[in-house]
Formats: structure tokens, sequence, C-alpha cells
């Protein structure tokens, strides 16, 4: 069955969250994010978008990460990426492993 690009899955409006679906290469942002502490109309123009900004940078890094990278524009499973492309993005990632084995988590 072909996916349904117009329906927003298990999100609801009032969900308080961010999601990138692979299936249909999107980004969701509900109304439930448009508020404080995150979006308010009291708050500078500057920092509403930049607080959307970010949660939408988040979610669209999502198709690029281990496992967004392996579905294509539209959202089959596929392998696009070239090896050597492969190769250079766990170069690049690592230093974000590196970086957490270094945390120690008391209890």
């Amino acid at each position: 069955e072909p996916v349904n690009r117009q329906r927003w899955g298990s999100m609801d409006p009032t969900q308080v969250d961010g999601s990138y679906a692979r299936q249909v290469n999107g980004v969701f942002v509900p109304a439930g994010l448009l508020q404080k502490p995150l979006f308010d109309s009291s708050y500078p123009a500057a920092r509403n978008y930049g607080a959307v900004g970010a949660v939408l940078g988040h979610e669209f890094t999502h198709g690029f990460d281990d496992v967004g990278r392996r579905y294509d524009m539209k959202g089959k499973l596929h392998n696009w990426w070239t090896p050597n492309d492969v190769i250079a993005f766990k170069q690049r990632t690592q230093c974000i492993v590196d970086e957490y084995e270094t945390f120690v988590v008391d209890g």
C-alpha cells in the first residue's frame, strides 16, 4: 500500500514534539510546540524564529543520520550514498561518539 503523504501518522496537533518521518521525507511540527517556553507572541520575533528554527533544524538532521540516510527523497529504502560518503560520515561522526564516551552518569 502506498504511503499516504497527506496523513500526519501518529502525531496529533497538541503534541509537544517535532518529528522527521523517513517514509514521507517530511518534518512535522504540531501546533503544540507553539507555546511557552519555546514560542509566545510576547517574545521577540527573533526568539520565536530561532526556537522554531532550532526544532526544524534538529528534525531535518534525522534525514541524514545513520538511519535516515538509508532512505531516498521519496521515502523508499534505498542506499543513495556512495561508499566514500558512508566512510566520511562515519569518520566525521566519530567525534560525537568520542565525546559521549567521556561522560559519567552517577547513580
